[in-house]
């Protein structure tokens, strides 16, 4: 794996961590209904979460190639590139808010998955970097459940 390439991952990785930060704190704010209050609340801690990620992936992205990597005005514009291609969670109801962020969260989990591979294929993956992936893939695998039973409707116990 060249230079390009190695800042190529770690832009995409930045990117989609920017762009589901995004769309969970827009959810956060306009989910609605019966199951309101626990939706804000997950779907901020799942934003939080995003953030905190984002700031230690791009510390480990500037260590590794410069500063460049978390310039703004790029990661901003990769991010909204992969926003425009999300649904809106102001045109859904609840559960489907719930549903669409299920999928977000899987997608992201296979960005982390994708990422590790890359970066471990190109001989990139540093053992600080595979926890970091290790633990947010960990952290993800858990709002897939919370969301997995979100989207649960009327099921016999």
């Amino acid at each position: 794996m060249n230079d390009q390439q190695f800042s190529n991952v770690l832009l995409g990785l930045l990117a989609a961590s920017r762009a589901h930060y995004l769309w969970f704190h827009g959810a956060h704010h306009v989910t609605r209904g019966v199951g309101f209050e626990g939706d804000h609340k997950l779907y901020a801690k799942i934003y939080e979460t995003y953030l905190a990620e984002y700031d230690a992936a791009a510390e480990k992205a500037i260590a590794a190639v410069g500063e460049r990597i978390a310039d703004p005005i790029t990661v901003t514009g990769a991010a909204q590139q992969m926003l425009s291609g999300m649904p809106s969670p102001t045109s859904m109801a609840a559960t489907g808010i719930a549903a669409a962020g299920l999928t977000l969260t899987r997608s992201f989990i296979s960005r982390l998955e994708k990422t590790r591979a890359d970066l471990n294929a190109g001989n990139r993956l540093s053992l600080g970097m595979d926890n970091f992936l290790a633990q947010a893939a960990d952290d993800h695998e858990t709002f897939v459940y919370k969301l997995g039973q979100r989207v649960k409707v009327n099921e016999a116990r």
